[in-house]
């Protein structure tokens, strides 16, 4: 009888956050506390391990959102044919395309914006502009699919949890910026919430240049990497904001990010980005961090999960996206040589 009192009380909880939230101001959440290091730790080079393919070989010029499961399966996003690509780790020259192309039917993608294994080895596909997510297994077949309302999310990035997913919108929109729903795709909650401002505020907020960046998910914790605004994040499955920290060693962007025009905003071109992509590895928060060009990553910062800064690593190339996957790290990178694009793979450090 208390176990199943237990489980009502977490049934009942997401629910109840769809009619109202006591919530931090909207504005003062983005402050972030200043680290305790001032300066990188470590800064070994990955130890390079193998390169798996190279993706100009295949005419994939325009790939992106690299993903692997736990089995060493890639894949990524072919935007030239606006097509899942899928690298099976028994052979990764033998490269097989899911869905059914560019266009804004069922099986087909507009604009995808992030793309994640799930433990099932299945991939969730975040579509912007056709406005919906769907799951799909690694022989094509649409497993599920639902589109967010309006007043959810125009869909960015996306968090895997253990019974739900968070998602960031590539804009604010009327219910909050991060958005709950659970594996079935039915609303649970939204938080973020825009307080009342004046136009010219709400451009600014509006717009995703504060809020891009990605998202993953620890022990039903989600966390959010800033690529603009210099921070860490994370928040409980409620909404409620656990911490905000900033990276290490980072000069900060003059604010304001963007110039407000008559009823548009836009970022200012001497905007840079600070960092690009988290994950949780053995306890520990994995981030990309831009270095000297804004178009390539640089550097591998560690944390722990309370945002604490650790140490670093250099990756070996300049490099556009890095996921991970049991003892390995593996890069969408490009060669200084050729430059040309690959994919490699590299050990993932032992942290002490």
């Amino acid at each position: 009888m208390k176990n199943f009192y237990i489980l009502s009380l977490l049934i009942i909880i997401p629910c109840f956050n769809i009619t109202g939230q006591s919530m931090t101001k909207f504005e003062n959440n983005w402050e972030a506390e200043p680290q305790i290091e001032s300066n990188r730790k470590g800064m070994d080079t990955l130890v390079y391990e193998n390169t798996l393919v190279s993706l100009e070989d295949f005419g994939l010029y325009e790939f992106a959102y690299l993903t692997t499961d736990d089995f060493g399966n890639i894949a990524g996003y072919n935007f030239t044919l606006e097509r899942i690509t899928l690298f099976e780790s028994k052979n990764y020259n033998d490269i097989n395309l899911l869905t059914d192309g560019i266009g804004r039917g069922p099986r087909e993608m507009k604009l995808v914006r992030d793309l994640q294994f799930d433990e099932n080895e299945n991939l969730w596909a975040i579509d912007l502009d056709g406005g919906k997510v769907t799951l799909w297994s690694k022989d094509d077949e649409l497993i599920k699919s639902f589109n967010p309302n309006k007043k959810h999310a125009r869909p960015y990035r996306i968090a895997l949890c253990n019974s739900f997913l968070t998602i960031l919108s590539e804009q604010y929109l009327g219910e909050g910026l991060y958005h709950n729903f659970d594996l079935s795709g039915k609303a649970m909650n939204s938080f973020m919430v825009l307080s009342n401002k004046n136009m010219d505020e709400f451009k600014l907020w509006s717009n995703a240049t504060y809020f891009r960046g990605d998202l993953t998910c620890n022990d039903d914790k989600v966390y959010h990497v800033g690529k603009f605004k210099n921070y860490i994040k994370k928040y409980d499955q409620n909404g409620n904001l656990i911490f905000s920290k900033k990276v290490i060693e980072f000069e900060g962007n003059h604010e304001p990010l963007l110039k407000v025009e008559k009823r548009s905003s836009s970022r200012k071109g001497e905007v840079k980005t600070i960092s690009g992509q988290i994950e949780v590895v053995n306890d520990y928060l994995w981030i990309s961090f831009s270095g000297k060009r804004n178009s390539y990553f640089y550097i591998l910062d560690v944390y722990d999960l309370e945002g604490n800064y650790k140490t670093s690593y250099q990756f070996k190339h300049p490099t556009k996206e890095f996921t991970t996957a049991g003892k390995y790290v593996y890069t969408l990178e490009t060669h200084r040589d050729d430059k040309k694009q690959y994919i490699s793979k590299y050990k993932l450090p032992i942290i002490d």
